[in-house]
């Protein structure tokens, strides 16, 4: 999909229905009221919608509720929520809290009513921008994370030494040094202090939970909380506090990265 503005393209459309005339109508609706709408392809069982979706690869499907050999739910199990933006279309009012569960943007009662379909349209619309914006956003970071360093040279009091950013479990301010705790390997004593290490640690990997922490979130093994504060244990069973500052941060990123993890 192209990072060109939605409204600045054509949407290219699937129109599922087994009633020929009830296709050939939409298709002339969206030439009058949604013009930059190009229908690319027509289906009316559920053979023919799968491959006519995985052939066109639309950005959005009118999808009948019930089709003459399944339904349009089936048809959409077949494919993930995100491929393409979905308005549902029927003679009765009954499915639409079904409809609403596949994420559909729209509702069409038979005979359409031209607002309701330019509303639906408008509503799909703003899902592929905000599909687009997330595929932008992730490439963007993909790319990042390709040119962003893998590993840091620890000046400790032991001499230089080279550690890759996934070997580093936790950073910790120590009497004006960092105390830099890794994978398999002893702890090191850094001479930068603790806020360099903040400054030079990948964010997306690394987490301030207290004045004096930092961890590497892939190395969380367990967390409690009491409500205020809370600790961490880390792979290598290092315990360390959780600041009631950092907390809220702290479990968003536990939630994102551990979503299973007991507290």
């Amino acid at each position: 999909m192209s990072s060109m503005n939605q409204a600045e393209r054509t949407l290219h459309a699937v129109i599922v229905d087994d009633d020929e005339m009830i296709r050939k109508t939409l298709v002339l609706l969206l030439q009058e009221y949604c013009p930059d709408i190009n229908v690319v392809g027509e289906a009316s069982s559920f053979h023919d919608a799968v491959r006519s979706i995985y052939d066109h690869k639309p950005d959005m499907v009118f999808m009948d509720v019930q089709l003459t050999d399944t339904t349009g739910f089936e048809v959409l199990d077949a494919f993930d929520a995100n491929d393409f933006a979905v308005i549902m279309m029927s003679s009765y009012s009954q499915y639409a809290l079904e409809a609403f569960d596949y994420d559909s943007k729209g509702y069409l009662l038979k005979p359409f009513d031209e607002e309701k379909l330019i509303t639906a349209v408008e509503r799909a619309r703003t899902k592929l921008r905000l599909l687009q914006e997330v595929r932008d956003y992730k490439s963007r970071l993909e790319l990042q994370q390709q040119l962003a360093p893998t590993s840091v040279v620890i000046k400790s009091t032991k001499g230089n030494i080279n550690t890759y950013f996934t070997e580093i479990i936790a950073c910790s301010a120590h009497y004006g040094y960092t105390r830099i705790s890794r994978h398999a390997h002893a702890a090191l004593l850094s001479i930068d202090i603790l806020a360099e290490w903040e400054h030079w640690l990948p964010q997306n990997i690394f987490l301030r939970i207290h004045r004096s922490h930092i961890i590497n979130i892939h190395h969380v093994a367990q967390w409690e909380h009491d409500g205020k504060e809370g600790i961490v244990r880390m792979s290598n069973s290092e315990i360390l506090p959780v600041s009631r500052a950092q907390k809220a941060d702290f479990i968003r990123r536990v939630a994102e990265h551990h979503p299973k993890l007991s507290q």
